[in-house]
């Protein structure tokens, strides 16, 4: 799929501003994530072990400070939702009608938590038409390619909040947090942020735009193109701090999503993500606190280039690798039972009490011992004697035994030459 001949999807490069008041969040207790990657290595299983779940394993032990880890029976999913005009909008979906089902507990979102044993919160912070909840800042967001999305206050307010649902979460239990992202133009949103923040291509971020009927819509996706290159040439020239580009480009609900995970990482509470949204939110908390993505562990792509481009910039690697587009969250919650799984099994499992030796080491051991036995039988056993050609064995000469006229002469003479007697000052052997 191309873009239009009249439009222009070179971005212009700027380098990237960089704050100097950073907040220094906490880390992952790595002495923990060492422990259980050398005790995987113990583990009395068969064949490979767990194998690409091993890396899911050790990040489990490292956010929750101990080893073995334990799997996570407390889950929280919060549900952003945000509005944006304009272009970044067209060829949306029918948004109102599938929170609907949602709330009614029909939805795919709402099926999967009950499933999984996880808790649903719906947080309408800038949608447009009837409040969803309690917690909205604006009613919608301005068009970015024409004017900033929101105000700087309303950016804070935004951050704020979603400090505030972290705090309310992990202090009723919650030991895991989802954030996942919906509305209309949202994925738009995702894609220009992930573009100037890593300087990738638009086209290469915006996913195909299909219609509820399954149709391709390109026209749809040829208008967020524009939207999002005039959003992009409109802000040059700003600084691409996190702050900045919430209020220039992102919104309220990427605010409150950005807020979700400084926050998680403040209270030391580990993030499963899964959607556009929340990993462009990932990355705009990225520029703020550097060590947010380590306490962060990403469900799938879903096959969303957003998505994927990521997973490479922050080289967290997707815990699955198949297409699940039925909602932001789903994927996520579809991973859980594997990754609780995997978890449960690496803590169960006994350890060898002996660990076989590398191999190399048992081929040398057993070079050495072929050698002391050589030299020890080469020792103790003499020569045979040689035989003469009738068969009778040939005694070895003595030294007392005459030697025969003219072999004394032959036999002295090589060590004459050998060993020449050399006076001071006479280079000329006598």
């Amino acid at each position: 799929m191309t873009c239009a001949p009249w439009i222009n999807l070179t971005r212009v490069s700027e380098p990237t501003t960089r704050t100097t008041d950073r907040p220094v969040l906490p880390l992952p207790d790595d002495a923990s994530r060492t422990a259980a990657r050398a005790r995987l290595t113990t583990l009395d299983v068969p064949g490979a072990g767990l194998g690409t779940l091993e890396a899911a394993v050790t990040w489990a032990a490292g956010v929750q400070g101990r080893v073995p880890a334990r799997p996570f029976s407390s889950v929280r999913v919060i549900l952003v939702g945000g509005d944006h005009a304009g272009g970044a909008s067209a060829g949306a979906p029918d948004w109102p009608r599938l929170i609907q089902r949602e709330l009614t507990g029909d939805g795919p979102l709402t099926l999967l938590t009950a499933a999984s044993g996880a808790s649903l919160q719906v947080v309408d912070a800038a949608l447009t038409g009837p409040e969803l909840s309690e917690h909205r800042i604006r009613s919608g967001s301005a068009p970015f390619h024409l004017e900033d999305a929101i105000t700087p206050e309303q950016m804070t307010e935004g951050l704020t909040l979603g400090e505030r649902l972290v705090d309310e979460a992990v202090d009723s239990g919650a030991d895991l947090i989802v954030p996942a992202s919906f509305g209309a133009g949202a994925d738009t949103i995702a894609a220009t942020v992930v573009s100037v923040l890593t300087g990738t291509e638009l086209p290469a971020l915006l996913a195909r735009v299909v219609t509820s009927a399954g149709r391709v819509d390109d026209e749809a996706w040829m208008d967020r193109c524009a939207a999002a290159r005039d959003a992009i040439r409109r802000i040059h020239g700003r600084r691409r701090d996190m702050r900045t580009l919430l209020t220039a480009l992102a919104g309220v609900d990427f605010a409150v999503l950005a807020g979700i995970l400084l926050q998680a990482a403040r209270r030391r509470t580990p993030v499963l993500i899964d959607d556009p949204g929340a990993a462009a939110a990932l990355l705009l908390a990225r520029a703020e606190a550097r060590q947010v993505p380590q306490w962060c562990l990403i469900a799938g792509t879903g096959g969303h280039p957003t998505t994927g481009k990521v997973a490479d910039v922050t080289g967290l690697t997707p815990l699955l690798d198949f297409t699940l587009d039925i909602g932001a969250g789903a994927l996520a919650l579809t991973a859980l039972p594997l990754l609780n799984s995997a978890i449960a099994l690496a803590a169960g499992f006994t350890t060898d009490p002996e660990p076989p030796q590398p191999a190399a080491d048992s081929e040398d051991e057993a070079e050495s011992d072929s050698e002391d036995s050589a030299s020890e039988s080469g020792s103790d056993s003499q020569p045979a004697p040689a035989e003469s050609e009738a068969g009778t064995a040939l005694e070895p000469e003595s030294a007392s035994d005459p030697v025969p006229d003219g072999e004394s002469d032959r036999t002295a003479e090589p060590a004459a030459a050998s060993e020449p007697d050399v006076k001071d000052g006479d280079p000329t052997p006598q």
